[in-house]
């Protein structure tokens, strides 16, 4: 995903793929970071 992806972009990407964790990339191509169910999980709890 591109860093300029929304939250729920990455959410709706991990359940139609059924993974846990999408890679977040630069303009490159170049990972930069990773968002977790974890992740989203701790955003929804705040």
């Amino acid at each position: 995903m591109s860093t300029e992806a929304r939250v729920i972009d990455a959410a709706r990407l991990m359940r139609a793929g059924g993974v846990e964790a999408v890679a977040i990339v630069d303009a490159d191509g170049n990972p930069v970071g990773i968002v977790t169910g974890s992740d989203l999980i701790a955003l929804l709890a705040r």
